[in-house]
């Protein structure tokens, strides 16, 4: 039989392995750092939840596309969101965004191919495509 010096003991290397491996589950992707011919969009922490970090990172992509086309402007942009709870969470999206350059409108879509919530850092990022 143990005594309870070791079972202590097993416990808290029980309790450090876990948590070790905590930080394994939710790898960095590889397309965060080379998003090939796509583009990502990055938010950090938002007041407002999780739904508004998600939100901000798919105006910042669509901003990085239309600074790829020489605009410098504020997009103004149209997201549909759904969410699915069925057996797990997940969400999908369309964006379209408008940008004003010189009086003329310039029409930006995209489409959410991959999204990733850093936990550790609360910095989510999303990989639009461009239409």
């Amino acid at each position: 039989m143990f005594k309870p010096f070791y079972k202590s003991i097993i416990l808290i290397f029980s309790l450090m392995l876990l948590i070790s491996c905590g930080h394994y589950h939710n790898p960095k992707p590889g397309w965060v750092s080379n998003p090939g011919n796509n583009h990502v969009g990055k938010c950090g922490t938002h007041i407002k939840g999780i739904i508004y970090q998600e939100q901000c990172a798919y105006k910042k992509g669509l901003t990085y596309i239309a600074m790829t086309k020489g605009v410098t402007a504020e997009v103004s942009a149209k997201m549909n969101i759904s969410q699915n709870s069925n057996g797990g969470a997940s969400s999908s999206g369309a964006l379209k965004a408008s940008v004003i350059m010189q009086g003329k409108e310039i029409q930006i879509k995209g489409k959410v191919i991959k999204k990733w919530h850093d936990r550790i850092n609360d910095v989510f990022y999303v990989l639009i495509k461009e239409n």
